[in-house]
């Protein structure tokens, strides 16, 4: 059998399949067939000797291998998919525990953004797992403190936003929200869910402060945040929620990571009410600016560091400063005070007053200064403090200086002295011509009314009678006017006191109401009185200015009523602790008055019908006297009338309450010391008060010497040596003080010391501080009443009191308060101020009685003469004589002569002569029954 020869020479296989060759090649070049089922193989092997001679040619049968290889195959397969399966089951029965924990793992893995801080149960196998599992707890671990940190952050972060008290807005690159606070949730009016994510600028910056529309490109705050700086504005606004816009004050502020750009942050305040505040402080400045321009002071302030604050113009011009005010701002004030100095006429004068106004620290006002051109300054300087109410030096802040032009001012008060010069000059020659036409007057008058009543005592024929009485009535009329015109001159001019003393209103009325009462008999007429028991008895207050209204009201009453009657009533209106309001009513049947002139009758020199002057007389001052007494009094005064009606006039008045039964209680348990026997020098110039004040002090058991002057004291005590001297104070040749001035000079000298007391009229305010100013030792005023003056001499002599004290009687204390008898004075008080001893009472009255004519005429010679100090010595001689009686309603006329001609106003007090002439007659009528005869 033939077969092809191999090119080459090595071992060549041939794969055949049904003698088919299917692939030839060298050994290893057939490793893989592929698709190829070689039925056999053909081996050929040369055979070489020296040469290949040949080939071995081997066929072998591949069909059974193919078998085996086909069976092998699928055993393979079949063994192998076994084995997986088997091996797969037992992996994964081995690995279940493990798949399962990474499967846990896995999920855990994928939620730890959720279960941050929950961990997985622990993992004890394969050690990579144990790992996993660990590190994921220490990851959730981790995250959920991080978490708990980032949490706890943006608590304080927002705590401390919102404590900020300003709004505070966050955004990101693009301007949408990330963050706000309360405060702006407060200012916008959103909640912050609400602007979260949303761009910033079109919620709320969208539009500017006065409302023009604003485009995000054009926004500041924008632009801040693209071009990386910081925004700062007050100038802005924000839009709230409800579309109103408000006032911020705006910082706004970019966030960088690294070198990006990641968002911003913006604080604003609404500063509306700054705003507001600014616009106030700002019209407040301009207006003060424009007020202290305008003002004609010079103004200056200055700070606490010496700058010139405020000037302005005026200032300026008052010193010649050639410069604006405002170029002064600024300036070194002491500096500019130099310069100023130099228009002073004392400019070193003017530096040492500013350097000590600055060094006090103290208001100072109306300095004034004198200026080189003539012109006069007043300075006020006013320190500045924080808290003026406690000025600290500590808490000055500056100084005012105001400068005033007072040239013009001086002129005028010049202007103003010569001007009121020339008024009191003529004022006082109106009042000298009144004076002397009213003495002029009042002399012939008095003349006239006493000529004529000494007429109609005679035997006269009816129609002689009918002309004296009408020339007396005439008289008396015009008395009426000229005493109405001096007392309203006198109240006009302010020169009219009221006095408070105790008195009674029963007792007053019924001294009031006795003259008038037998006028209205003349007239046919009744008059009659009620007083309301409730009115306290004791009652403090000016009697005499009571019965001089009442008098008015009442003689008007009388004038213009022709029938029926009149009366008058007093009830208690209002009462308190320590006074009453009194509500007087006078009532009349006369012609009443129409309503609409009643509203003017209180005025001076008016009445209700100009026909009434000729037919009834008067001046119409009557009434206008008594309004302005009763206002005087704290009280008012009106008028209810009807035409052909008659007519009620109310007043009130509010006076003080006296408490008899406390005067009495408090001097009940009173005494009077008993004194050792004394040698008395008793200077007294009245025989009356020296018959009373030597029976008093011998009836003590004292040895009484009389000097009848200050003069024949000083004799006297030259001679001879005094326990006590009781020294009048107004006395012919030399008046007491006189008298104790030369006795203290004299024991200057010797070095002794003679007791003197004050035995004296003079019990107004002030008298007995007068009396021991000039060197008295004790006081007693007149009348002298025992129990005061021997407590007076137990006080200044202690070393003469000795043996029991006598208790004073109720009755002494009480007696003022009794009811007068006929004449006016209270004939109780007077007898226990003369220790109840009716035989020096006596002795005393016949004094009274005896010398009453002298003193009318003493009094009446002094008017006649013009002399006024005369008029007001022999006033105060009689006040004292009246004041020993206890009248005290004629007491009141003297005292009131004796002081108005002490001021030199003779015609007022020679208006009141008469009524003190008067009282003096009463007086010596009612004592005349009382008068024992006087031993020579």
């Amino acid at each position: 059998m033939s077969f092809p020869v191999p090119a080459q020479e090595t071992i060549t296989l041939e794969y055949r399949n049904a003698g088919e060759l299917l692939a030839a090649g060298g050994v290893g070049d057939l490793a893989d067939l592929g698709d190829l089922a070689p039925s056999e193989l053909v081996i050929l092997q040369p055979v070489n000797a020296a040469g290949t001679v040949g080939w071995l040619k081997m066929t072998v049968s591949l069909a059974e291998l193919i078998e085996a290889r086909r069976t092998l195959w699928s055993e393979s397969v079949v063994t192998a998919l076994v084995a997986v399966l088997a091996s797969t089951a037992l992996t994964m029965l081995f690995l279940a525990r493990t798949m399962r924990v990474l499967r846990q793992a896995a999920n855990f893995a994928g939620r730890l953004d959720s279960v941050r801080g929950q961990v997985l149960p622990a993992f004890h196998g394969n050690e990579e797992i144990q790992q996993l599992v660990e590190a994921l707890n220490r990851a959730s671990l981790r995250l959920k403190q991080q978490e708990d940190q980032i949490q706890e952050s943006n608590r304080f972060l927002n705590s401390l936003t919102d404590a900020l008290g300003e709004g505070v807005v966050a955004t990101d690159a693009e301007g949408r929200c990330t963050f706000m606070n309360a405060e702006a949730e407060r200012l916008l009016g959103w909640h912050r869910d609400e602007v979260v994510g949303k761009v910033v600028h079109d919620l709320m910056h969208f539009q500017t402060a006065t409302g023009i529309p604003m485009d995000k490109e054009e926004c500041p705050m924008h632009s801040s945040l693209v071009s990386g700086h910081v925004f700062r504005s007050d100038l802005d606004a924000f839009t709230r929620k409800d579309g109103s816009l408000f006032p911020v004050s705006v910082v706004s502020m970019p966030i960088y990571q690294g070198e990006q750009f990641v968002g911003t942050v913006a604080a604003f305040q609404d500063i509306t009410e700054r705003r507001r505040d600014e616009e106030y402080l700002l019209a407040t400045s301009s207006r003060l600016s424009a007020l202290i321009e305008s003002m004609q002071a010079g103004v200056l302030v200055e700070d606490e560091h010496g700058k010139v604050v405020i000037t302005n113009q005026t200032f300026c011009d008052a010193f010649g400063l050639e410069v604006p005010s405002t170029e002064l701002i600024g300036a070194q004030a002491q500096t500019l005070m130099l310069q100023c100095a130099g228009m002073s006429g004392d400019p070193q004068g003017y530096v040492s007053l500013t350097a000590r106004l600055l060094a006090d620290g103290a208001p100072t006002l109306a300095h004034e200064l004198q200026l080189i051109n003539g012109r006069v300054l007043e300075l006020d300087y006013v320190p500045i403090y924080l808290f003026p109410a406690m000025p600290q030096r500590e808490d000055c802040r500056g100084h005012l200086w105001l400068f005033r032009d007072i040239t013009e001012r001086k002129l005028v008060d010049a202007e103003i002295r010569q001007a009121r010069a020339a008024a009191e000059q003529a004022n006082s020659a109106k009042s000298d011509f009144l004076a002397n036409m009213s003495h002029e007057i009042r002399t012939p008058m008095n003349g006239v009314i006493g000529m004529t009543d000494l007429a109609l005592d005679t035997e006269l024929t009816p129609q002689q009678r009918d002309y004296l009485e009408m020339v007396k009535a005439s008289a008396d009329a015009l008395l009426v006017i000229i005493n109405d015109i001096l007392d309203f001159s006198k109240i006009e001019a302010g020169k009219l006191e009221i006095e408070k003393i105790g008195f009674s209103i029963r007792q007053e009325l019924v001294q009031t109401l006795k003259p008038l009462q037998f006028r209205a008999e003349q007239k046919g007429l009744t008059l009659d009185y009620f007083v309301d028991p409730l009115v306290p008895e004791v009652l403090v207050g000016d009697s005499i200015r009571l019965r001089q209204i009442l008098i008015n009201l009442v003689g008007n009453a009388l004038k213009f009523t022709e029938q029926g009657g009149l009366s008058v009533r007093v009830v208690l209106a209002a009462k308190s602790e320590d006074d009453v309001e009194l509500h007087f009513a006078v009532r009349d049947t006369g012609i009443g008055i129409v309503q609409e002139k009643q509203a003017g009758i209180f005025e001076a020199f008016s009445q209700a019908d100009g026909s009434i002057t000729r037919r009834f007389g008067g001046t119409g001052l009557g009434l206008a006297i008594c309004h302005k007494l009763v206002t005087m009094m704290n009280g008012r005064i009106w008028v209810v009338s009807a035409v052909g009606q008659g007519s009620t006039f109310h007043f009130t008045l509010r006076l003080g309450v006296g408490d008899a039964a406390t005067v009495a209680a408090a001097t009940a348990a009173a005494v009077v010391p008993e004194l050792r026997a004394l040698h008395v020098l008793l200077v007294e110039d009245n025989l009356i008060n020296q018959r009373l004040g030597v029976t008093l002090l011998e009836r003590r058991g004292h040895c009484v010497r009389v000097a009848g002057n200050g003069e024949e004291a000083l004799a006297a005590l030259a001679g001879e040596k005094f326990d006590v001297v009781l020294m009048d104070i107004q006395m012919p040749v030399m008046g007491g003080f006189e008298a104790t001035r030369r006795i203290r000079a004299q024991e200057v000298q010797s070095g002794a010391h003679q007791v003197i007391v004050a035995m004296t009229a003079n019990a107004m305010q002030g008298d007995r501080e007068r009396c021991l100013a000039e060197g008295m030792d004790g006081y007693v005023s007149k009348p002298v009443r025992a129990d005061d003056l021997f407590s007076t001499l137990a006080a200044c002599l202690p070393e003469a009191v000795e043996g029991a004290a006598l208790p004073i009687t109720q009755a002494a204390a009480v007696a003022a308060l009794a009811a007068p008898v006929a004449g006016g004075f209270d004939r109780a008080a007077v007898l226990a101020a003369m220790g109840d001893d009716e035989e020096l009472f006596g002795a005393v009255a016949a004094m009274f009685v005896q010398d009453s004519p002298g003193y009318c005429a003493a009094l009446q010679a002094a008017v006649d003469a013009g002399d006024v100090k005369t008029l007001h010595r022999e006033a105060h001689t009689v006040k004292g004589l009246l004041a020993t009686f206890a009248c005290d309603a004629s007491t009141a006329i003297a005292r009131d002569i004796e002081n108005l001609a002490k001021d030199g106003l003779f015609d007022e007090a020679v208006a009141k002569v008469p009524q003190l002439l008067v009282a003096i007659e009463d007086l010596a009528i009612v004592l005349a029954a009382e008068a024992r005869p006087v031993a020579q």
